[in-house]
């Protein structure tokens, strides 16, 4: 199975996620995720950026898996990253 992108992700009630970076907020009145409403107007629109170096929530899993799926155990050492640019 391939890495989603982002753009691509499917989000709303009946059990999907709110938005394609959170889980849906809102709970089902029944117990069962089906019956899950939409999450509320405007949910997880922007990604959090994480604190630190690097891209954070910018690169999407399918990026992100096409780099560590190029890297071999012999690129990584001590103090350097084979993602580093």
């Amino acid at each position: 199975m391939d890495a989603p992108d982002i753009a691509e992700v499917e989000s709303g009630g009946g059990g999907l996620p709110g938005s394609p970076w959170t889980p849906n907020p809102s709970s089902s009145p029944t117990g069962n995720p089906a019956d899950m409403p939409d999450p509320p107007s405007g949910w997880g629109e922007t990604p959090s950026d994480p604190p630190g170096a690097g891209v954070g929530s910018g690169l999407g899993p399918r990026d992100s898996s096409a780099q560590q799926a190029s890297v071999t155990l012999g690129d990584y050492g001590f103090g350097k990253s084979p993602y580093q640019s």
